[in-house]
């Protein structure tokens, strides 16, 4: 899938995927959930599945993951982990694609590269629309896979010329810092707190595993774009804050099932059901209304703009 897909290409088929839903010619349904317990103490089962399809590529896809799933403190949050289990250390996810002219299964592929691809390249088409087009500094928290493929993205709709980068392991920013640098070309300086990570930025990127609100809508400066992979990173402060916020999808809760001896079933609820907060978002434009010109995006520098990537979709 690496060799056959750059991310360009992936901006780019995104950006037709997200029109064609926009103008409604397109179909998708929000991802379910399901949870069991296991042998092994404090791990849980989940099997996840999400579908889309389009008219113009005459295409449907389903996804579907196998996980094992933990929950563990870091830097003072809640964090949900994947964990590799299956095979010889490995993650099983697939996605199915169908011909909708004749209902062929035309392919079955791995999801991992596509994962970190569609969620990167997804908050990267909302900045494209809602940073300012002179944005070049850029504060991200994490420092995981995900937030890897962000960066790469953001790098290509924007001319970035400066990084901050923040996550509660040193290790692992250190490490993000140095190999990103080297990879896109741009400097990439590893900080100690996430307040000052974002301090001065045209941008900021979070892209994390926790459960906990990481970014505080106190440090957001005019005129700022916030590019989020999931709602749970984002606090109230800055949804009230954010002049412009436009959602990935209304129907952000996606379906949750749990059995009643599922481990840590409240936090099971609580990473994909969002709590109580002050804004609706189910009353805010998405970002498929924003392509296809029914929803206003930024109008004025000083407006802090805030994409809330709250859900996966399967047209993606």
């Amino acid at each position: 899938v690496a060799e056959l897909l750059t991310l360009p290409e992936g901006l780019e088929t995104l950006e037709s995927a997200y029109l064609e839903l926009g103008n409604g010619r397109a179909v998708n349904r929000p991802r379910t959930h399901t949870h069991l317990p296991t042998a092994t103490p404090g791990h849980f089962y989940r099997f996840k599945s999400m579908e889309g399809g389009l008219t113009a590529s005459g295409v449907y896809a389903l996804r579907i993951t196998s996980d094992i799933l933990r929950f563990r403190g870091a830097g003072g949050a809640n964090r949900q982990e994947k964990l590799p289990a299956a095979g010889d250390g490995q993650y099983l996810g697939l996605v199915f694609l169908f011909s909708v002219e004749s209902g062929d299964l035309l392919a079955v592929f791995p999801d991992g590269v596509i994962q970190g691809m569609r969620v990167g390249a997804t908050s990267a088409i909302g900045a494209k629309r809602l940073s300012r087009p002179e944005t070049r500094r850029i504060g991200m928290i994490g420092a995981g896979t995900q937030a890897r493929w962000l960066l790469r993205a953001l790098c290509l709709v924007r001319s970035i010329e400066s990084v901050r980068i923040y996550s509660p392991t040193p290790e692992s920013r250190s490490r993000f810092a140095s190999e990103m640098a080297v990879e896109l070309g741009v400097p990439v300086h590893a900080v100690e707190n996430a307040k000052d990570a974002v301090q001065g930025a045209d941008l900021i990127a979070t892209a994390t595993s926790s459960l906990d609100p990481v970014l505080d809508g106190d440090w957001l400066p005019p005129g700022v774009h916030v590019a989020s992979t999931t709602h749970r990173e984002i606090d109230d402060r800055t949804l009230l804050r954010a002049d412009v916020l436009i959602v990935n999808c209304r129907d952000g809760g996606g379906q949750d099932y749990t059995s009643g001896d599922t481990p840590d079933q409240g936090l099971v609820l609580q990473s994909k059901l969002h709590r109580k907060r002050p804004v609706d978002w189910s009353q805010k434009p998405e970002l498929a209304e924003l392509l296809a010109g029914k929803a206003a995006g930024r109008t004025s520098e000083n407006q802090v703009t805030l994409f809330l990537n709250n859900i996966g979709l399967g047209i993606q």
